[in-house]
């Protein structure tokens, strides 16, 4: 599936299964198609008590991590991968259970293209 609002297509998007109160993580592929740069710098849905934008990371020993993020650009004629093990939306303290086939909402913010609303399904 691919949204298509003004310059921005969002495409691939998806969430991880997840427990009640527990987390999860979306991911997706931003494009840009204008000439000019533009940045996700909130994002919301219903399902969790927060939504943020994390970047997975490595520390000193190869633990991984992860930490929050203000805003990541999306550059111009180009695209962002949220992915696992790099940039994701998290879903922190879920108010019921991921399963395979649900599907959720979220809102992104962007400077540019504005509010969109996407669906993730649970894969």
């Amino acid at each position: 599936m691919m949204l298509l609002m003004g310059f921005i297509d969002i495409a691939d998007i998806w969430a991880r299964p997840g427990v009640k109160r527990g987390n999860s993580a979306v991911y997706m592929v931003i494009r840009n198609n204008d000439t000019l740069p533009d940045t996700l710098y909130n994002t919301e849905s219903d399902i969790a008590k927060k939504v943020e934008i994390h970047m997975t990371m490595k520390h000193k020993g190869g633990r991984m991590g992860m930490h929050k993020v203000d805003y990541i650009v999306i550059p111009p004629k180009g695209e962002f991968k949220l992915e696992p093990g790099g940039y994701h939306i998290m879903l922190i303290n879920l108010n019921k259970p991921l399963r395979g086939g649900n599907r959720i909402n979220l809102t992104l913010y962007f400077k540019r293209a504005g509010k969109i609303e996407i669906t993730a399904e649970v894969k």
